[in-house]
């Protein structure tokens, strides 16, 4: 081994050592950040139960807010169980596959769920969040 292979086996070693060293920090400093973003966001994230099953949704509950978590194009999506309108709470009925306010008789399909209060939902290491707003 001449000098200038063992010096460009040095450097390829200590640039592979420090990478190694440094990628907690780093790691970590992400981890800051993204804690950060949700501060400033507005969001609380809690962690939520939840299994991708054959189910068409499935319900939840976090911090006393009723959710529903769909499951749509491969995107989840949490949406409030609560009327926009009234804000009770609303009924799923099997036999028409809506959710029903029975205090303002409204309807609510899943189909279109921009009618719903949306929660911001994310997924980490497995575990889904779901983001409630903060009460100001």
């Amino acid at each position: 081994m001449n000098r200038r292979d063992f010096f460009k086996e040095m450097a390829g070693s200590l640039t592979e050592t420090f990478k190694e060293i440094l990628l907690p920090f780093i790691e970590r400093d992400i981890e800051k950040l993204d804690r950060v973003a949700e501060t400033f966001s507005g969001y609380q994230f809690y962690p939520v139960p939840y299994s991708s099953g054959g189910e068409l949704f499935q319900e939840v509950v976090v911090q006393s807010e009723p959710v529903i978590v769909l499951q749509k194009d491969d995107k989840l999506h949490a949406l409030s169980k609560k009327c926009p309108e009234c804000s009770h709470l609303l009924h799923y009925l099997v036999y028409q596959p809506v959710f029903k306010c029975f205090t303002c008789d409204r309807e609510y399909n899943l189909a279109s769920h921009q009618s719903f209060t949306l929660f911001a939902a994310k997924m980490k290491q497995g575990v889904l969040y779901i983001g409630i707003p903060r009460k100001r």
